[in-house]
């Protein structure tokens, strides 16, 4: 099972900012996962951001 922990990102190696920028912008979210992982959220006013 996927758990994630929130971190300080190293912005000098590529990737790793996806879950951050979800929780960020989302309203919810949450990560499901059995054979594969799969993230959903909520972000009632994206269009705007």
């Amino acid at each position: 099972m996927f758990a994630w922990e929130p971190t300080e990102p190293d912005l000098a190696e590529p990737g790793g900012l996806g879950l951050l920028i979800v929780d960020e912008v989302a309203d919810r979210w949450g990560i499901k996962g059995n054979a594969h992982v799969c993230v959903w959220f909520e972000c009632l006013d994206c269009a705007s951001r």
